[in-house]
């Protein structure tokens, strides 16, 4: 197997602001733990940064599902973007002037009908999909036709995968309309393709958490932390100190069982990561560290031991079992 030419250290993130005004920040171990969709574990270094880099370049959000990494096997990974985002940008063009779309259906007598919309009748034949878009500035509008054999995707037992075979209309309508926009709007579109041209239409199932990007925070993690009164120190006997019976009690007394209802990666105002948990009907704050997001990320609606300390009027998670 090939070696990896670009390495996770070559590119550690990426920030920037996407088109809907939100401050994105790209680490590869975000990408790989939360915007794969398929397996995770076979999606190479490279892949890993073209995907990073393509949020970058057009500006895209990930996390409402602007653009997808999928992998599946060890077929090259796809770089796709959601129709929505062709429909917003051809519309943000100021240039857009309407479009319509539809299916090709062949009848029995071997007459060829342009159907609007993807109603499609029984025991008729759907053999592609059509689109015109319409620019303010061209006199005729650009029309395109697709055929339904090309854009298929099939199982290896040569039948559909499942939504080809259930919704095939649909599916070959998207096609054509992702074409002919991209067409009509190469400036805001050019490079940027929808999961059903590239035969990835059947998506994963997005990821339990999300992490959330907020751009302004309330408050700082430092403002929630208030610094404790200057106090006369308490001498506390150290671990060294304790009997054995009295370390185990005492870090019995320090874990707690709470169930993870929610969680989200937070930045604050100073660029640090955090982690918010709703757990117990309660909030709970966390670091961001490797072992946090490895159990707490992976722990919904499961019961987890934590220790948890009190600063001012905020509960901190400090270590978990």
């Amino acid at each position: 197997m090939e070696k990896s030419i670009v390495k996770r250290n070559d590119i550690p993130e990426v920030v920037y602001t996407s088109e809907d005004g939100k401050e994105i920040r790209l680490t590869f171990d975000l990408v790989k733990r939360y915007l794969v969709s398929g397996d995770a574990t076979k999606v190479s270094d490279e892949e890993v940064v073209l995907f990073m880099k393509l949020c970058e370049a057009q500006k895209l959000n990930p996390f409402r599902k602007d653009v997808y990494l999928i992998k599946f096997g060890d077929e090259p990974a796809s770089l796709v973007v959601s129709k929505d985002v062709f429909i917003r940008r051809a519309q943000k063009s100021g240039l857009c002037n309407g479009w319509r779309a539809g299916i090709v259906v062949r009848h029995s007598d071997g007459t060829v009908e342009y159907r609007e919309g993807a109603l499609l009748l029984d025991g008729e034949q759907l053999v592609g999909g059509w689109a015109e878009v319409y620019r303010k500035d061209w006199q005729v509008p650009l029309k395109v036709t697709v055929s339904i054999s090309e854009y298929m995707k099939k199982k290896k037992d040569g039948q559909p995968t499942k939504n080809w075979l259930q919704m095939p209309a649909t599916l070959i309508r998207k096609v054509a309309l992702s074409q002919c926009l991209r067409e009509t709007f190469m400036e805001e579109l050019q490079g940027l393709y929808t999961p059903e041209e590239m035969g990835t239409d059947e998506l994963e199932k997005a990821p339990m958490v999300q992490p959330a990007v907020i751009t302004e925070p309330q408050y700082k993690i430092e403002e929630i932390v208030p610094e404790e009164q200057s106090q006369p120190e308490q001498v506390k006997p150290s671990e060294q100190q304790l009997k054995p019976d009295e370390r185990e009690a005492k870090e019995q007394q320090e874990f707690i069982k709470v169930q993870i209802e929610d969680v989200n990666i937070l930045r604050a105002k100073n660029g640090g990561e955090f982690l918010k948990v709703k757990a117990n009907d309660k909030i709970f704050y966390a670091p961001a560290d490797e072992k946090m997001l490895n159990i707490l990320t992976k722990a919904k609606g499961a019961i987890v031991d934590v220790k948890v300390e009190k600063k001012g009027s905020i509960d901190i998670i400090t270590d978990v079992a």
